[in-house]
């Protein structure tokens, strides 16, 4: 649930609203067989959109260069996360980021990303409009993303953090 991705018919709607003659889908990675993939599939039926949202299914791991490479943008409207892959792997591909206006993307996304409210599927086309309309726009987020992931910590330094955080919570130095 927190990932809100029952969000993205909606927003193939409002595209295909606002853009009728915009050329575009979301790819998704999920199980086809999970309810919550069948919910979402069956709302973009009833929405109209169904030719707007692909699933691959489960992709491996390796594969993920090539599905970056293959898309203009990702999309993450988590209402919820530690820390999902999705940001890292944007930011090091340079593929621009729309994602939910909330604090924890914030502090990871920092000024390389374009951010939306949260549950509101207008709000999201606005923001993924923004981007395909201007290519100016998708430039900059897209070099501030890869200038940003430049400066994430490595899985060493992620590990000495985590591991200084823990002694500091457990009241060790």
């Amino acid at each position: 649930r927190h990932k809100n991705l029952e969000l993205i018919p909606e927003v193939a709607r409002e595209i295909e609203r606002m853009r009728p003659e915009l050329e575009f889908c979301f790819t998704v990675t999920l199980p086809p067989e999970w309810p919550e993939v069948q919910a979402i599939i069956a709302r973009a039926q009833e929405l109209g959109v169904a030719k707007r949202i692909i699933n691959l299914g489960k992709v491996p791991v390796t594969d993920t260069p090539d599905l970056y490479a293959r898309s203009h943008l990702s999309f993450l409207p988590s209402l919820l996360e530690v820390f999902s892959a999705v940001y890292p792997e944007s930011l090091c591909t340079g593929v621009p980021l729309v994602t939910t206006d909330l604090r924890f993307s914030r502090d990871i996304c920092k000024d390389a990303a374009v951010y939306f409210e949260p549950t509101n599927a207008k709000s999201a086309a606005d923001a993924i409009l923004s981007l395909v309309e201007n290519e100016q726009k998708w430039h900059v987020i897209s070099k501030r993303g890869r200038e940003l992931f430049r400066q994430l910590p490595n899985a060493t330094q992620k590990w000495e953090l985590q591991r200084a955080m823990i002694n500091d919570v457990a009241g060790r130095k």
